[in-house]
């Protein structure tokens, strides 16, 4: 297995940033949709330098270039507050479960959207999101398929 010298802290960053944009009332289920399937996103998947290294302050400056670009407006949420901790774990969740599995952000927001992933959320956190990723994949039967090393080495699920 190769090791990605980029993914620990881009799902670190991308955390950050979910939690960030829940903690500023964006409603998180328009929100984490337009991320997964943003430029940026797309070249954070590609492991593209420039991205994949970016700090979060440095994410959301991008996202907020691409979303006055595009001309779209976030949603503010109507009072339905979602707790920010869980945001971020499932931010840095989609960041393992797409190095897992080679998947695209795109498509992995396509099956599991923010809201089923939030619900979840609530049992799977318990884990580091890596472990959980593997094993969220294994159990919807969706193989490794990247060769990216995401465990350590000791330690077998």
């Amino acid at each position: 297995m190769r090791e990605d010298l980029y993914l620990n802290d881009l799902a670190e960053e991308t955390g950050l940033v979910f939690e960030k944009y829940d903690s500023d009332h964006y409603d998180m289920n328009d929100f984490v949709p337009f991320y997964m399937n943003s430029n940026f996103r797309k070249a954070c998947d590609k492991r593209n330098a420039r991205e994949a290294t970016s700090l979060a302050w440095e994410q959301k400056r991008k996202i907020s270039e691409e979303l006055n670009k595009k001309n779209i407006r976030l949603k503010k949420h109507n009072g339905l507050q979602y707790d920010p901790i869980l945001c971020a774990w499932i931010g840095e969740f989609y960041t393992y479960l797409q190095a897992y599995t080679g998947l695209s952000s795109k498509k992995i927001i396509e099956k599991y959207p923010f809201n089923h992933m939030y619900a979840h959320s609530k049992g799977l956190h318990d884990l580091n999101p890596p472990y959980a990723a593997v094993r969220w994949a294994e159990n919807a039967g969706i193989k490794e398929r990247t060769g990216i090393k995401i465990l350590p080495d000791k330690i077998k699920i």
